[in-house]
């Protein structure tokens, strides 16, 4: 074992400045020629590896999901009337029981409906209205989010409630013909505690007939 002082322990020949400059050296970047060089590409690789992963998972979500940004929204133009429903309990304020339908009273917008579109905007629903009542069939099949649909007699009253899911393939048509039908969002009725009986009061402009002809129904009637 080499002594203190002793050519073998090299480091007690350094003073302590010598020893701050050598620290120094060891710390800063080393380029090429200067000493031994980093292998960069070591260090970098394991995050360009999840640069990469993570750019492939966001891409295959955004192949499954449907790009809603660029589905139609409602028409600027869209006729939108106020549908209010009647026996309001005190502790909820009158906006809670209107909402704003947007009215479907032709063939081609009955059949295009809600199809397409990236969803519901808060507040509003679409109206079907039809000249007479009749069993119109419903079916949810290009409509990518939830809704509750309601059949509603030509008085107002709700005949049926029913609920769908995302791209519903089912055929629903109403018991008993009905003059309106209603879609709003998944749950709308529930949170008001609305049920079959609930009538909404229905403006002036939507109690005569509707432009144009009509399609055929559940009973097969125009």
């Amino acid at each position: 074992m080499d002594r203190p002082g002793n050519a073998g322990d090299a480091t007690t020949l350094k003073s302590p400045a010598h020893r701050a400059i050598s620290a120094l050296q060891a710390t800063r970047p080393v380029t090429r020629g200067e000493g031994p060089v980093v292998n960069w590409k070591k260090h970098i690789l394991p995050f360009v590896v999840i640069f990469l992963l993570v750019g492939l998972l966001s891409g295959g979500r955004g192949a499954c999901t449907p790009d809603r940004a660029n589905r139609p929204a409602r028409p600027p133009d869209a006729r939108v009337e106020e549908l209010t429903l009647e026996g309001r309990p005190g502790h909820l304020p009158p906006r809670s029981y209107t909402i704003r339908a947007e009215i479907a009273d032709t063939v081609q917008k009955r059949r295009q409906g809600l199809a397409d579109r990236p969803g519901l905007e808060a507040g509003y629903a679409m109206l079907y209205v039809y000249d007479t009542p009749q069993r119109p069939e419903f079916s949810e099949g290009s409509t990518s989010f939830p809704l509750s649909l309601a059949f509603i007699k030509e008085d107002g009253t709700i005949a049926e409630i029913h609920k769908t899911k995302a791209n519903d393939p089912r055929a629903i048509a109403p018991e008993e013909p009905v003059r309106y039908v209603l879609e709003v969002r998944s749950g709308w009725f529930e949170d008001r505690k609305v049920g079959v009986g609930a009538r909404f009061v229905l403006p002036p402009a939507l109690q005569g007939p509707p432009p144009g002809p009509q399609e055929p129904t559940a009973d097969g009637q125009p």
